[in-house]
């Protein structure tokens, strides 16, 4: 078959994510309640409240049942990690863009996932 007419194109776009689970976050635990500051977990709360991963009484709770940072830190991680891995995941985007020093000071171990999309 002859198809002179025909113009097949195709695009291809590849696109990467990186996966973090809710053991990645347990793992690198200490290093975050050692190191966050105040100010980045009130930010963090923010963030993750608009994200939709907490609720405002969660919010609330981390604030008002933990005196000290490092026990907020805790208590955040804590109801993060239970919520499983996607959740993580927007903790860990959330603390990247709050606090990118930090982030690239914890050592996590990405698994990278790459897909194409196919176009014709």
């Amino acid at each position: 078959m002859d198809f002179p007419d025909l113009i097949v194109s195709v695009c291809i776009i590849s696109f990467c994510i990186f996966l973090i689970s809710d053991k990645e976050l347990k793992r690198v635990r200490k290093d975050i309640v050692d190191k966050v500051s105040k100010d980045v977990i009130k930010q963090l709360l923010d963030g993750l409240l608009d994200d939709g991963v907490l609720n405002d009484g969660e919010k609330d709770s981390v604030l008002e049942e933990n005196v000290s940072r490092a026990d907020r830190a805790c208590c955040l991680i804590d109801i993060v990690k239970k919520k499983g891995d996607q959740a993580s995941r927007k903790m860990i985007a959330q603390l990247q863009s709050i606090d990118p020093i930090l982030h690239s000071e914890l050592a996590f171990n990405n698994k990278e996932k790459t897909y194409s999309l196919f176009i014709c």
